[in-house]
């Protein structure tokens, strides 16, 4: 087997292990009816500061 060849495999073989992966933690906390809509406070910014000060 030349080098070419042995490197697509191991990036195959890679990818393959990585797919595995995510699939099987994806697989730990499944989403359903009962869960889909679950209450979860989410703030993404909070007020806005008023008071400016200058740098100098």
């Amino acid at each position: 087997m030349d080098h070419i060849t042995f490197l697509v495999a191991v990036v195959i073989v890679t990818a393959l292990a990585v797919a595995a992966f995510i699939i099987l933690m994806s697989r730990r906390n499944p989403v359903h009816a009962s869960n889909a809509n679950e209450t979860h406070e989410v703030s993404v910014r909070g007020a806005v500061p008023t008071e400016v000060s200058t740098a100098a």
